[in-house]
């Protein structure tokens, strides 16, 4: 068991994998900024560009990265005018 969290492990933090979930959260705030765009949009847009990858784990990295930066650039517009909701 405590091999296959290793391994796990090993995979997320590739450089080529750090970069992708970088890159993928700096699109999905970016993006998740934009009124009307939610992050299961987001994701739905990024479908195309991520098939291009070629490696599963990497592709998934970077469609996470993008939802949790969706979540986040669809906050900030109601941070920076101080309304709640």
């Amino acid at each position: 068991m405590l091999d296959g969290m290793l391994l796990g492990l090993e995979t997320a933090f590739t450089f080529q994998n750090l970069f992708f979930a970088a890159l993928g959260c700096f699109i999905g705030t970016i993006i998740g900024m934009l009124p009307g765009l939610g992050p299961m949009s987001v994701v739905a847009i990024m479908i195309p560009v991520s098939l291009q990858i070629g490696d599963p784990s990497t592709t998934l990295i970077l469609l996470a990265g993008v939802y949790y930066g969706a979540i986040f650039g669809g906050s900030t517009s109601s941070i920076l005018i101080n309304a709640p909701g």
